[in-house]
């Protein structure tokens, strides 16, 4: 996997070209090789980028406010639902039902077409698939324990000398997993089990 450093595929950019007079354009990174691009056509772009994460000459690049954010980032097509927002190359519509195997001859994805004056859904060809956004579940802000969307226990907390909560699992389908090592709460994969449910226990009566 290439090492853009602070720069990422998807991320959202103001690019300043100092050799025209500072013309500007807005959009999202794209990958094209070892480098980082700004499409502006469906075959033409502009090196942003380089392999070694440095801005390409006479360029000022800059991140602006994604309106995206909150959203999980998904390239893989097979892993799209009902309900994600697919992005193709020109229309970013709510996924509205998903085939297998294009079985339909055209694509896996049938999409709500913003501003469509006749069919309010197309299915969408694979090959012009980019992204899609699917909105993060809630995760749990405090420390305590807590069970996730398959019913396993969860316990949540700091770690000495990291910053944010820390989440490690203590079962896995009514498996004990002692010492189970500990990942960052915001890691990407942790919203696959969400929702997470606080679980409050209960001190023993007398003779329990």
């Amino acid at each position: 996997m290439d090492d853009w450093g602070d720069w990422h595929e998807g991320d959202l950019v103001r690019v300043t070209f100092k050799f025209a007079l500072g013309t500007v354009a807005e959009g999202r990174l794209e990958r094209r090789q070892d480098r980082l691009v700004l499409p502006w056509s469906e075959c033409d772009w502009w090196n942003v980028i380089l392999h070694d994460g440095s801005v390409c000459p006479n360029l000022k690049v800059e991140k602006i406010d994604d309106p995206d954010e909150g959203c999980e980032r998904i390239t893989d097509i097979d892993e799209v639902r009902v309900g994600d927002v697919a992005v193709f190359d020109g229309i970013k519509g709510k996924v509205a039902s998903v085939a297998s195997d294009s079985e339909n001859g055209y694509g896996k994805l049938q999409v709500y077409v913003p501003g469509a004056c006749f069919a309010r859904c197309a299915w969408m060809q694979d090959s012009a698939f980019r992204y899609a956004l699917r909105k993060r579940p809630a995760l749990p802000t405090k420390s305590g324990f807590y069970c996730d969307r398959h019913g396993d226990m969860w316990i949540v907390g700091r770690m000495k000398g990291k910053d944010g909560l820390h989440a490690a699992p203590l079962t896995e389908t009514d498996r004990y997993l002692p010492g189970k090592i500990a990942v960052p709460l915001e890691t990407d994969g942790m919203s696959s089990y969400a929702p997470f449910t606080r679980v409050e226990f209960m001190p023993a009566k007398d003779g329990e």
